[in-house]
């Protein structure tokens, strides 16, 4: 039920996204607004993250990135730039927030910094990741390293694979 809840959400998110995102005017021949993916462009722009963490542990993520760079060529969509997550677990009662710092084109790599959380205990880690993307749908996989002894107690997973879609919501920058 929870993992059909979620994917409900995820396809309805695309409704909240900028109306006019997908709109190309043009003059004197020239997009005058590239957006998204007119001849392989990404835009700079802000977006919402939604995701799911399935390997061991089942959690669901929600975040926003800033995509600091424009990709042009690529064919399969580019993003450079910093985001930062909430992760709830399902099966277990941890909260997670991540600050992540990635390099996504065909091949994702990069790295974050994590602060796991209830309400009797606490964990910072570190998690180098690698993965796949294809325009705004990444899949990755992470290891989390954590400190050995405090997480005996806390229970978390090191190994993380997430799947999740990044969906734009505001343009930074017109390019033309």
């Amino acid at each position: 039920m929870k993992i059909l809840l979620f994917g409900i959400c995820l396809i309805s998110l695309p409704i909240f996204s900028q109306v006019d995102s997908t709109s190309t005017e043009l003059s004197n021949g020239k997009d005058s607004a590239k957006w998204p993916y007119i001849k392989n462009y990404t835009p700079p722009f802000i977006g919402a993250i939604v995701g799911y963490n399935f390997l061991q542990s089942q959690e669901l993520e929600i975040g926003i990135m800033y995509n600091v760079a424009e990709a042009e060529g690529l064919g399969v969509g580019g993003m450079f730039g910093p985001s930062i997550l909430y992760r709830r677990s399902i099966d277990k009662n941890f909260n997670s927030i991540d600050f992540d710092l990635g390099f996504y084109t065909l091949l994702t790599f990069g790295a974050g910094i994590n602060y796991n959380f209830n309400k009797d205990e606490s964990i910072f880690g570190f998690r180098p990741f690698i993965g796949l993307n294809l325009y705004h749908i990444q899949l990755t996989y992470g290891f989390n390293i954590l400190n050995h002894d405090k997480n005996e107690l806390i229970g978390l997973n090191k190994h993380n694979l997430r799947i999740r879609i990044v969906i734009p919501l505001k343009r930074l920058r017109v390019v033309e």
